[in-house]
């Protein structure tokens, strides 16, 4: 499996849609029915399937939906990831998106549930991690960097902000949308995948999503 490891292993590499091939797959998208994040998670499982049997990876959700906590008053991130678990046979990206979301949606009343107790649960080990790849579509609105380094809340002053990519998933995809273009970033773990390996995943997914732009 994969092994948790320290942040010295990472390396990032990024890809760009231009703003046309950006609003082409999202005019994809909501003539479909579908959302982006489904689109992203389909073109993730088509690219990571090789053999017979499911392609699991995990996917981040927003976890807010246990009933008598008042979120807005509560300090914490609330997010979550959860298992994907997709049988890819011969079905084309929509088809597959489709089967995404609907899964996605029926999981998420679950989806406070620990990753890593969900992989306990699948025979992993305390110290694996419990995925081989994460799929993040981050669709929040951002503040740029050094705004928030400066922002002031009532008595509460940032005086610090870093941003840390995950250690212990050895490829991490995020996706956004900022300025109008599509920008997709791969962080990995360089002892588990060599540059070659996490290069050719990478073209082979961004290929999958610019195929939804033809």
């Amino acid at each position: 499996g994969a092994s948790i490891v320290d942040f010295s292993n990472l390396n990032i590499i990024f890809a760009h849609l231009n703003e046309m091939e950006t609003v082409a797959i999202q005019q994809f998208a909501g003539a479909k029915g579908l959302t982006l994040n489904s689109i992203m998670q389909a073109a993730w499982a088509m690219s990571s399937a090789r053999h017979s049997g499911p392609v699991v990876f995990g996917a981040t959700t927003s976890a807010r939906l246990l009933h008598g906590i008042h979120y807005d008053g509560t300090v914490g991130l609330f997010f979550n990831d959860i298992p994907i678990v997709v049988h890819v046979e011969d079905q084309d990206i929509e088809q597959l998106a489709t089967v995404i979301q609907h899964d996605f949606q029926a999981n998420s009343p679950y989806s406070y549930l620990s990753s890593y107790d969900i992989a306990e649960m699948l025979g992993r080990g305390p110290e694996e991690a419990p995925y081989d790849s994460l799929v993040v579509f981050e669709n929040y609105p951002k503040m740029q960097e050094d705004s928030l380094k400066e922002s002031r809340r009532g008595r509460v002053k940032n005086v610090a902000y870093w941003r840390r990519d995950m250690a212990d998933i050895p490829l991490t995809v995020y996706v956004e949308i900022r300025d109008g273009r599509m920008t997709i970033k791969f962080s990995y773990n360089d002892a588990v995948l060599s540059q070659e390996e996490a290069q050719a995943r990478i073209d082979t997914f961004v290929r999958i999503v610019r195929a939804c732009t033809s």
